[in-house]
């Protein structure tokens, strides 16, 4: 689906024309091929091009480095060009923060730009002929992608034609019949709604600050960090350690540990732990949403977001999306309202909803279907029981 939308962008296919459930007729998607052949393996193309190809698929890596490189010599030489990063330009909000993505455009425009001198002085000692790699780089990272995506769709597609026979059509077609629905639903965006973002954002923000605070007067500690905490809560404080790392076999801090040490400091009496924790869980339950909510701001373009649909995205075919992830956002509000630590479960009773910042657009309503134990009434049907 990315590639149809590179070839919408220039012009060789109509924008509405992937809408179509026949327009797709005609193209292999070699993710949900690649789904039939093996559906555990790893959906990226360097491990599939090494397990399956023999192939080190490393050109990737090699234009991510000039990239780095690029960036860094323009910066002081072409402080007007737009570097991609945070708050430098409105259209530049990737989800996952990999700004070096955004600027493979770099290395052959340097070549365009400055003079041969210039560029063989400063790449030399990187690159055996730094004129030439600049300006190939990205042509060979092309070809090398196109070449090992064909070598690896034709080699599976030969082995599930020989595993599975006529039914490897049927496989493919039951797979891919909703690609276009996934992909209008990838173009149209999902509706952020700003001003409840804004509220969330500014909930949180006040929440850590206010937990903060408090968990330094307590503690008398500026950063809260896995030794400062293992430091007071076991060594200054004296609480129990039921549980260490795996790694380093030292006492853990992470939130099982920390619910534990709540439960012994309320039920043992002792205070100043026990308000310390309970600042301190909230503390990270509300910078847990934070970071969600500032993940929907970054990836949002004109007020949507645009998330990838992936069909093949789980070993069952279960659909899923990422860049952000719009599927998994909980639907409980206050996970310790049914749980013993009541002091905590008040601090976060008007914690913000995360679903509640995303809604649709002006005009339209959002209706919500859920099928109750689908899978085992399928079973059901299908044995006859």
């Amino acid at each position: 689906k990315f590639n149809i939308k590179a070839l919408v962008n220039i012009g060789i296919f109509d924008e509405r024309e992937p809408y179509k459930k026949e327009f797709w007729d005609n193209i292999i998607d070699t993710a949900i091929v690649s789904h039939i052949f093996n559906n555990t393996d790893e959906r990226k193309l360097k491990a599939l091009s090494k397990k399956y190809l023999d192939t080190e698929y490393n050109s990737e890596k090699e234009l991510d480095d000039m990239v780095s490189k690029c960036r860094t010599f323009v910066r002081s030489r072409a402080p007007h060009w737009i570097i991609a990063e945070e708050n430098s330009h409105p259209s530049i909000k990737p989800a996952t923060g990999k700004w070096i993505k955004m600027d493979m455009w770099l290395p052959r425009e340097v070549v365009n730009e400055f003079n041969d001198y210039e560029l063989q002085n400063y790449f030399e000692k990187y690159y055996e002929d730094p004129i030439a790699s600049l300006y190939n780089v990205l042509d060979l990272y092309l070809y090398e992608d196109c070449k090992c995506t064909y070598d690896l769709a034709s080699a599976m597609i030969h082995e599930c034609c020989y595993t599975y026979g006529n039914k490897f059509n049927d496989h493919y077609k039951m797979n891919s019949q909703l690609l276009h629905v996934t992909y209008k639903m990838e173009n149209e965006g999902i509706t952020l709604h700003s001003k409840e973002l804004n509220d969330a954002v500014f909930s949180c923000e006040q929440w850590i600050k206010t937990t903060e605070n408090r968990m330094k007067e307590i503690s008398k500690l500026d950063k809260f960090t896995p030794n400062t905490l293992s430091e007071l809560l076991y060594n200054y404080w004296e609480l129990p350690c039921n549980k260490k790392t795996k790694k380093s076999n030292k006492p853990s801090t992470d939130i099982t540990a920390i619910e534990d040490l709540k439960t012994y400091a309320d039920q043992n009496n002792i205070t100043q732990p026990s308000v310390f924790l309970c600042n301190y869980i909230v503390y990270k339950k509300y910078l847990k949403k934070l970071e969600y909510l500032k993940s929907y701001d970054r990836a949002s373009i004109n007020g949507k977001v645009y998330p990838s649909i992936n069909l093949t995205g789980t070993k069952t075919t279960r659909v899923s999306s990422s860049d952000p992830n719009e599927q998994n956002i909980s639907k409980i509000v206050n996970p310790y309202e049914d749980k013993d630590f009541d002091d905590v479960s008040v601090m976060l009773e008007k914690s913000p909803h995360l679903r509640s910042v995303f809604g649709p657009q002006q005009g339209y309503w959002w209706l919500s279907n859920d099928y109750n134990q689908l899978q085992l009434r399928i079973f059901a049907v299908a044995s006859n029981e």
